[in-house]
């Protein structure tokens, strides 16, 4: 009934808007199932639309068209369109960024409009820029929609690509014969998609049906839309490798993230829906986007869950085989099921699609391994059991995979270490093969070294059989478990009985490594760099695993990501759901596969051409377009530089043109004098175009009657617009402004990073085309990079600075940096002493961004040429980030152009603790610089290097005229100023009396108090009524003060007073300055001031506190690095006697004794504060010492132990108990008969270390240096016998680290003991080999020639004999390693931990509980 009411009331609408003559976009459809319809046909307003349809022309914009009932246009057409984000319709434009259409075609239904022109990169409107067209509907609904593409130009075919809703293509790169259309028709369901981890997050609605054309001279030529009852939607959610993704305009299908859900439309029947709600950071034990499906899923949907990247990323500690983070996935299945089933809708959980990294690809066999079948493995057999053996059955199958997690979770710290002690050995093995093939296959093979690597080959397929020997009794409990598990699910499979139908599994993990496997054993031509000749030459490869990047997210001349598709690898992807699914075992997949049926037709995906892949590798040819987002440029012209002659006639004002000028425009001068007043202006003889090129100029002043600077006299330039016509300067009231930034000049001391003439590096030397050694640039890191020399068409040399940012070919993994050593800073004696901590230093320097971003412009402490930045002390001036923006400590300042060199300039002001920075000529921006807006001492004390660095960055950069200078002293001072506080002051007290003459009702009481150097501190008034004859008050003052008595401040008449004083006003205490009975001073900024607050007797200091009343310290003497003005005041205290104690603290020099040798202990009290925080001042005899064992003795504070104590165990607690004002405080020390003991008690190192000290993994440790060496020195040498055992503990940090970390034991004559490495690198224990050149083998990136030992925190033990000279090493209860001991090695007198190279705190290493007996 209601459709028939329906159907009436859409024939009465229609009659009545015939009848009317009444045009609308919707109008009634002829089809009886439409709930509403809308016909639009794409031209120009010269022709009229064809019956029943509305006409859109080019000029429709979808956000302003909004009078009429519908709203509806194209997005992207105006100077707004990148606010609108990327969620719309999945294609993000970026500022400046306008499509243009335009209408073409042929006639009726077959003109159309398309995108047109290009933008300033070159970039064709039609081949990167969209047709993006919109109708605003409601949520909630199902839209049917036919969509006419044709050929803008209907002499020539088209290449089009048509998309729906968040960039959903339908087909790609289709051909269109010239004059013809393509119509397809598909289902879309608007639905809000919810977002949770961009911004901004929630459930965002989508009301919006989006249709979007793409492609050489495509044109979109007719819309018919139908709003109907319903439709079958298949429902997606997953993580990022299923998501949609936005594709950033100019678009490029090999560039933008998209996930595989996306390119299910394209295969999809045209009857059926599809709703992505997947997002990047998610795994199945998501709600937000469950509950999204589960409240709008409905009978007959499908529900397509596809999870496994994100399970790895768990935060409970995982298992090396991964059974807790499958089991974790597993788990979360059954609430998909249950969500289908109450509705009748289908579940279809679908095998992620794997990762492409280098270390899953054998070049050799052209094969890939899964990092995530296990996944593909366990969803199959859930889903199966579901199938075949009912809800009971998967409940067993869930219940079974606990126990396999519980088994693995509790063996999990044995099965690990050697779970990867095995796969190092094997990895090494097979780099061993190979070296071994490669010099068997040379002409010249070297048999030694084949007989050598046979050896090593043979060594390690030994550990290998030993290890999995030992892993076996693990291992197998764990393989009977999952046996069983995997037999519940095969048995169910096997009867073929089936129990629930609406369940599916479709594997895409294998299918996606088998596509890898056909791309990369095609034979494929690629440009490339010869690595002779330095040419690009067209090479020939097979088998090569870089072919797949081309289907992955590149950026251009960026890395590849290694896990996440672009919109080509996601349409290929996609593909092989349809492709591999088996309809005949789950049916419900016939409806969502019927164009994969028999007879019938389907789209296929879009390959990467032989021509793009010839171009040259992903990311870094023509195939991916060149844009940035333009700089908007604060002024037009940039005043470079001032030149004046040797007279000081100003000669020359160079100029660098930047952006469009509406008038000419002239240089002028403004000079000063030395109280800072204009005395005069004159300007360039020469003038600036309005049209001048963009670029360096040159402008001259008067070479008839040059202008002069006189002595004293300063100046600024700036440049100005003047009137075309009169050449006058145009006046601020008819509009003129500054065409630049205010220019004052840079007075440069020193240039401190000469170019070859001496000045500035502008990169015209070394005859060479690379930035070379012979430079004085260092460089380094593990990322490729290449550092190249040029020349501009305007004959600007510069230096290429590009790196991938990759380690080992994983993306974002590497570093690389350019360092040179800063020259011209040396002290008397000729030693390069640096910077120090103050003066004014710049960078100043032409740059052009090409692409990427985390380019630090940066200055480092080290004193070493060749040591890497990251690990050293190191100030980072300016940041270069994506689209060219700069950044200083994360504040964007402005933005670097792409197509033309833009100025930046950097001043740092240590002294300060300020620095200013100009980008593009704008005005400075000044920022604080913590590192040297301190009072107190800089973290860097000087910079001896300056650095450009990318750490786990790609980036790419042109640099041209660096500047690197120390600049002359400006002459700032800054002030100290200090004084006693009030409330250490004693009040004084005055009586005062008045014999008045008469009635006063206002006189003025006025109280002047001086400061000790007799200086006006503090005026204050009050008034007073005075009656005729005698008055008596009471006057309190907090300093030495005058006392007068006025009638009234108007007449200020002094009345006859006098004052006696009964209590005079004392501070507790007087203030030095620099040694100086001063209480101000005046400095050089940046200097250091001492200043010292002295307490009288009786009396004590408790704190600094500044102008604002915040305490500064409680340091008596302090230094101040004056980097501003400091106002202090110093707190005194009445001293308090011992009877005020309420609390203190002990502490003692040691906390470990060894026993049988008399040892004394000292223990010290601090901290004894009374009630308010004030120092207790108390002596020896106040403080009563005992021990609970008599044999021990305690005077003063000292701890005797006698030689005669010894003790039957290995350690033994005593407590020492100490009193003060009947308060008791213990200490428990602990004496033990090893040879040595340390584990760091208490925080406390007992033996001798010069190193650092911290807490990792709950154990107070000795922490390896970042680098260098630290020592511990034992308090007695313990003798090396037949049986000596040495153990300690090992802790991390979060991270692992390559950087080695290796110990070294050395006896009393500095011999060292032992001959062989042990030392920890990448976490893993080593054993053997040496020490290489980096501390490392770059084959292996590990010790030369060691052997790993195990893994990981955990118990190291070493044996010694003396007599054998041999030893070993274990790593707990694992496998030892034999070691040699020195011949000469008598004794363990000390051991050094050392760093071949640091790390920051996130990766330190640390030793415990070191034993030797």
């Amino acid at each position: 009934m209601k459709n028939n009411v329906k159907k009436l009331l859409c024939a009465a609408l229609s009659t009545a808007m015939i009848a009317g003559s009444i045009v609308l976009p919707m109008t009634a459809s002829a089809d009886d199932t439409a709930l509403k319809s809308w016909k639009f046909d794409f031209g120009s307003s010269d022709n009229a639309a064809e019956s029943g349809y509305t006409l859109v022309t080019p000029d429709v914009n979808y956000v302003n068209n909004t009078s009429g009932d519908d709203q509806y246009g194209f997005l992207g057409i105006d100077e707004n369109s990148y606010k609108l984000g990327g969620r719309l319709d999945g294609f993000d434009q970026q500022e400046g960024q306008i499509i243009k259409l335009e209408a073409g075609g042929g006639t009726g239904l077959n003109d159309g409009i398309g995108s047109v022109d290009e933008d300033e990169y070159g970039n064709a409107g039609d081949k990167y820029y969209p047709v993006r067209f919109a109708l605003k509907v409601e949520d909630e609904r199902y839209y049917k929609v036919k969509a006419t593409v044709t050929t803008l130009d209907p002499e020539k075919d088209a290449k089009a690509s048509l998309y729906t809703e968040r960039k959903h293509p339908l087909y790609t790169e289709k051909t269109i014969k010239a004059g013809e259309t393509e119509t397809t028709e598909f289902t879309i369901r608007t639905t809000p998609i919810y977002y949770e981890k961009s911004e901004p997050k929630g459930q965002i609605a989508d009301e919006m049906v989006n249709v979007c054309v793409l492609g050489e001279n495509t044109a979109l030529a007719a819309l018919e839309i139908q709003e109907v009852e319903t439709a079958p939607t298949l429902w997606v959610v997953g993580d990022s490798t299923v998501t949609d993704g936005h594709g950033a305009l100019p678009f490029n299908p090999m560039a933008n993230y998209t996930g595989v859900g996306t390119g299910l439309t394209k295969y999809l029947p045209s009857n059926i829906a599809m709703v992505n709600e997947g997002e990047g950071g998610l795994n199945a034990n998501d709600n937000n986007h469950f509950n999204m499906i589960k409240s709008r899923i409905k009978e007959g949907d499908y529900m397509y869950v596809e999870y496994g990247h994100n399970h790895k990323n768990s935060t409970k500690d995982q298992t090396f085989t991964g059974e807790y983070w499958q089991n974790n996935y597993l788990q979360a299945l059954p609430k998909y099921y249950n969500a289908c089933k109450d509705v009748g809708a289908n579940l279809i959980v679908v095998g992620p699609i794997d990762r492409h990294n280098d270390t899953q690809y054998t070049a050799e066999t052209n094969t890939w391994v899964s990092t995530l079948n296990g996944f593909s493995n366990i969803g199959k057999n859930y889903v199966d059991c579901l199938k075949y053996g009912g809800e009971d059955v998967a409940s067993n199958f869930l219940a079974k995979w606990n126990e396999i997690a519980a088994y693995a979770e509790a063996n999990k710290d044995k099965i690990n270490p050697l779970q990867k002690q095995k796969d190092e050995a094997e990895k090494q093995k097979k780099q061993y093969e190979k070296e071994k093939t490669e010099e068997e296959e040379k002409e010249d093979k070297d048999a030694d070294k084949i007989n050598e690597l046979t050896e090593k080959i043979n060594e390690l397929t030994e550990k290998i059989n030993e290890l999995t020997e030992t892993l076996a009794p693990l291992i197998d409990p764990l393989n009977d478990l999952k046996a069983e598990a995997d037999k519940i699910a095969d048995d169910v499979r096997e009867a073929g009985t089936t129990e629930i139908e609406n369940v599916a599994f479709v594997d895409l993990n294998k299918p996606s490594l088998d596509w890898y496997t056909d791309i990369t054993g095609a034979t494929k031509k690629v440009t490339v760099k010869d690595d002779t000749t330095g040419q690009m030459v067209e090479q020939e490869f097979t088998n090569e695993r870089r072919f797949t990047d081309y289907y992955f997210t590149t950026k251009k001349n960026d890395t590849t990501d290694g896990t996440h598709p672009n919109d080509m690898g996601a349409e290929n992807l996609a593909y092989y759901f349809f492709a591999t699914a088996d309809t005949e075992k789950y049916p419900l997949l016939e409806a969502l596969t019927a164009n994969f049926a028999d007879g019938a037709t389907h789209e296929t995906p879009t390959a990467v051409s032989d021509d793009v892949i010839a171009l040259g590798w992903a990311g870094t040819t023509s195939a991916w377009p060149t844009y940035q987002t333009p700089v908007n440029y604060e002024y037009p012209i940039v005043i470079k530089d001032i030149s004046l002659n040797e007279n000081n006639e100003f000669v020359n004002m160079n100029v660098y043109v930047q952006d469009s000028m509406g008038y000419y425009a002239i240089g002028v001068v403004e000079i000063y004098n030395e109280n800072n007043e204009k005395v005069r202006e004159f300007t360039t003889a020469d003038y600036l175009d309005n049209v001048a090129s963009k670029g360096a100029n040159d402008l001259t002043f008067d070479t008839n009657n040059p202008p002069v600077l006189n002595e004293g006299e300063t100046y600024k330039a700036y440049m100005w617009p003047i009137d075309m016509t009169t050449m006058e300067l145009v006046s601020a009231e008819d509009g003129g402004k500054a065409y630049s930034a205010v220019y004052t000049p840079t007075d440069i001391e020193e240039y401190i990073l000469p170019g070859e003439n001496g000045g500035v590096e502008d990169f015209n030397h070394y005859n060479q085309t690379e930035l070379t050694g012979s430079s004085k640039f260092v460089y380094g890191g593990s990322a490729a990079h290449t550092l190249t020399l040029g020349k501009d068409s305007s004959g600007v040399t510069y230096t290429r600075i590009m790196s991938d940012g990759a380690k080992n070919g994983t993306a974002n993994q590497g570093s690389f940096y350019i360092m040179r050593p800063l020259e011209n800073l040396v002290d008397e004696k000729g030693t390069n002493i640096g910077t120090g901590d103050s003066g004014r230093y710049m960078i100043d320097a032409d740059l052009m961004y090409v692409s990427g971003s985390g380019l630090n412009f940066a200055f480092s402490e080290s004193t070493t040429p060749d040591k890497s930045p990251f690990v050293s002390n190191e100030f980072v001036a300016f940041t270069i980030g994506s689209e060219g923006k700069v950044t200083v400590d994360g504040k964007e300042v402005g933005q670097i152009s792409g197509s033309a060199w833009t100025n930046v300039k950097y001043i740092l002001d240590m002294s300060a603790g300020k620095a200013e920075i100009s980008v593009a000529g704008a005005n400075p921006t000044t920022v604080d610089i913590p590192t040297y807006s301190t009072f107190g001492k800089t973290a860097i004390s000087t910079l001896k290097h300056f650095i450009i660095e990318g750490q786990k960055v790609a980036f790419d950069m042109n640099l041209s005229n660096l500047t690197v200078a120390k600049l002359k002293d400006t002459n700032a001072t800054s002030t100290l100023s200090a004084d006693v506080a009030d409330d250490s002051i004693v009040k004084g007290i005055d009586e005062v009396t008045v014999n008045a003459d008469k009635a006063y009702d206002n006189a003025d009481l006025i109280i002047a108090a001086y400061n000790s150097d007799n200086t006006l501190l503090d005026l204050k008034t009050e008034k007073k009524q005075l009656t005729v004859g005698e008055n008596k008050f009471t006057v309190e003052t907090n300093r030495a003060s005058k006392i007068m008595l006025w009638d009234g401040i108007n007449s200020m008449k002094p009345l006859n007073m006098t004052v006696e004083s009964k209590q005079k006003a004392t501070s507790m205490g007087k203030i030095l300055i620099s040694d100086k009975d001063v209480l101000k001073t005046t400095v050089a900024q940046g200097n250091t001031v001492t200043v010292k607050a002295v307490p009288n007797d009786g009396c004590i200091f408790v704190k600094w506190t500044d102008s604002d009343g915040n305490e500064f310290s409680t340091e008596p003497e302090i230094s101040a690095r004056m980097y501003k003005d400091l106002s202090l005041k110093a707190h005194f205290a009445k001293q308090c006697g011992v009877s005020d104690t309420v609390s203190y603290n002990v502490t003692s020099d040691k906390k470990l004794i060894k026993a049988g040798q008399a040892q004394t202990v000292n223990l010290t009290l601090s901290d004894v504060f009374d009630a308010n925080g004030n120092p207790v001042k108390y002596s020896d005899s106040d403080v009563q010492w005992s021990c609970e064992d008599a044999a021990i003795t305690v005077a003063n504070g000292v701890v005797t132990i006698p030689a005669s104590y010894t003790i039957d165990t290995d350690t033994k607690d005593f407590t020492v108990i100490s009193t003060l004002n009947n308060i008791e405080k213990t200490v428990t020390l602990t004496l033990y008969s090893y040879g040595f003991f340390e584990n760091v008690k208490d925080g406390v190192v007992s033996a001798t270390w010069d190193g650092a000290t911290s807490t990792l993994a709950g154990k107070n440790v000795l922490i390896a240096p970042t680098s260098g060496t630290s020592t511990l020195t034992l308090p007695t040498s313990v003798e090396i016998g037949d049986n000596t055992v040495i153990t300690f503990k090992t802790a991390f940090a979060t991270r692992n680290c390559v950087q080695p970390r290796y110990f070294e034991f050395y006896d009393s004559n500095g011999n060292k003991v032992i001959d062989d490495v042990i030392g920890f690198s990448w976490s893993t224990l080593y054993v053997g080999g040496t020490v290489g050149n980096k501390g490392i083998d770059n084959s292996t990136g590990h010790f030369d020639g060691a052997a790993p030992v195990g893994s990981w925190a955990g118990d190291i033990t070493i044996t010694l004999n003396k007599t054998t000279g041999k030893g070993t090493v274990a790593f707990g209860t694992e496998t030892s390693v034999e070691i040699t001991l020195s011949s000469s090695a008598t004794d363990i007198a000390s051991i050094k931990l050392n760093s071949k190279s640091g790390a920051g705190v996130d990766r330190m290493f640390g030793l415990t509980d070191i034993i030797i007996k």
